[in-house]
């Protein structure tokens, strides 16, 4: 009877700490999932590729770059007539879109990378830190497709009104 007893109260730990130890590795794949995704919003891929294979990144010097500043015009006079809500709805909706824009240019080629969102204003980089000789013309397609792009939500945002939504097309 008390062998019996350990062997199944054993086994039952077991169990338990087999349900503890996948629901632990499945945290962990979500929480990795989530830190790959927030260095790729930040960094270029060759440097996400350095810092994971623990080498550090050096600093690189690149004669010939295009950077691209994009800002949402008449984002003062907008933001007064918007609840912060809105405000934020709007931004994320021109950058979820910019964001969009920046993806399709790459082909696969990654040679299109954004750098940085502040407030209002959006900044790409094209030859860097990837070489290449057309990097203002990928710039320049990129600032066509964007402004094309606009036309989605320029209606909806122009007009501020606060009872509507935006857009699905943003979200």
């Amino acid at each position: 009877g008390i062998i019996k007893y350990y062997t199944e109260r054993s086994m039952r730990e077991n169990d338990i700490t087999e349900i503890v130890l996948e629901h632990e590795r499945k945290l962990l794949t979500r929480e990795t999932e989530r830190s790959t995704l927030l260095l790729q919003s930040m960094l270029p891929e060759a440097i996400i590729e350095q810092l994971k294979s623990g080498a550090m990144p050096k600093a690189e010097e690149f004669k010939e770059v295009t950077v691209l500043f994009l800002e949402v015009c008449h984002f003062s006079e907008l933001s007064n007539r918007l609840t912060a809500r809105q405000v934020v709805q709007v931004l994320n909706a021109v950058y979820t879109t910019f964001d969009l824009e920046v993806s399709a240019s790459k082909n696969g080629n990654k040679t299109v990378h954004k750098v940085e969102t502040v407030g209002q204003v959006y900044m790409v980089v094209a030859g860097a830190p990837i070489r290449v000789n057309n990097h203002a013309v990928l710039c320049a397609q990129l600032a066509l497709d964007m402004m094309e792009a606009k036309d989605t939500w320029q209606e909806w945002y122009m007009e501020g009104d606060s009872t509507d939504e935006p857009p699905p097309a943003w979200l």
